[in-house]
């Protein structure tokens, strides 16, 4: 996985241990709270016992208020949590991979466009927009600016020169490489620490997130096809 670094969203790390006070609300996401241990979500069976299970100065304001959860979302799912701890995650791995094997800088766009086209790959501009949930111009502007850093190159197309194929460059694909070899070095490394429950827990993981990762690339790419009709 090559990636780097950019603007995102503020980490928002909580702790095993931490108080209430220190979880966000997720009343306005129509997710149901998580509550650290020691505290119980108050449901309207026990809610005049909640006194009892936790003193109610260390309570949040917002921790007997009643929470939705969307139809289809398991009751323990935070779906805010997930996505807060991934920026912040993949922007450590990079700044880490960075500093140990001296990687450029490379703006999160140019990434994205050099993963869609890994080795002996070559697609399109109009598949590379689809694809990455951008509009043509947008994909127009960052060939541009990756030609010129020699990341792709643009070639007219074998049966139909009309046409213009994009295939990542030698350089750009050595980058990757390096990326994947010390992300994952770092990966294990740090793994390494987490408890044989933790790594479990991570490897069980993994194929729903890549599973999400898919959902996510084909929502964004059905948002842009329809813009690019409307366009046409």
């Amino acid at each position: 996985m090559l990636t780097a670094t950019g603007p995102r969203r503020f980490p928002a790390h909580i702790a095993r241990h931490s108080t209430a006070h220190d979880l966000a609300p997720s009343d306005r996401l129509g997710i149901r709270l998580t509550y650290p241990r020691g505290y119980l979500s108050p449901s309207s069976h026990d809610r005049r016992h909640a006194s009892r299970r936790a003193p109610s100065t260390n309570r949040a304001p917002w921790a007997t208020m009643a929470h939705r959860v969307p139809r289809g979302v398991h009751m323990s799912f935070d779906a805010a949590r997930l996505a807060a701890v991934i920026s912040p995650l993949r922007r450590a791995l990079a700044a880490a991979a960075r500093q140990r094997d001296r990687l450029p800088h490379i703006p999160d766009s140019h990434v994205d466009v050099i993963r869609a086209l890994p080795r002996g790959t070559v697609r399109s501009p109009g598949d590379l927009s689809i694809l990455l949930g951008l509009n043509r111009t947008t994909v127009s502007n960052l060939l541009t600016a990756m030609e010129i850093n020699g990341l792709v190159a643009r070639r007219p197309r074998a049966d139909d020169r009309r046409h213009v194929e994009v295939v990542a460059s030698a350089e750009a694909l050595a980058l990757a490489d390096r990326f994947d070899a010390v992300s994952t070095a770092i990966v294990a490394d740090a793994a390494a620490e987490l408890s044989a429950g933790e790594r479990a827990a991570l490897a069980a993981a993994l194929p729903a997130l890549e599973h999400l990762h898919d959902l996510l690339v084909a929502q964004r790419a059905r948002a842009v096809e329809p813009a690019e009709h409307q366009n046409a």
